[in-house]
């Protein structure tokens, strides 16, 4: 079932080392919460992740969501990190797209 979802890009720099956000951009489109696939579950378990859900999106949309910025003094084009649907926040653990029309972005939830 497809349901609204807004991608959430953050741009920051890094000052003595440590990052700081200086801009968020938001970015709605539609997407279907999917069950995650054994594979992908053990995988993010495995490196300490917490397995939520899987959003399945256009690859157009969240290509559209990247945001080009100059930070430090370069070029740099940052991707979306964050995903919002149902008012329930989620950090996009991994974009995967096998060359198709749709991106599959596995989260894990923002406490």
């Amino acid at each position: 079932m497809w349901m609204p979802v807004e991608l959430v890009t953050e741009v920051f720099e890094t000052v003595s080392g440590v990052p700081k956000i200086i801009k968020t951009h938001t970015h709605k489109v539609l997407g279907e919460k999917q069950s995650m696939k054994r594979t992908e579950h053990f995988s993010m378990l495995k490196v300490g992740q917490k397995p939520a859900a899987t959003f399945s999106i256009w690859a157009a949309e969240f290509q559209e969501a990247n945001v080009a910025a100059t930070v430090n003094g370069s070029e740099r084009v940052f991707e979306p990190t964050k995903l919002i649907c149902g008012g329930i926040h989620y950090k996009i653990e991994r974009a995967y797209n096998d060359g198709g029309d749709m991106i599959e972005l596995n989260c894990s939830k923002i406490m």
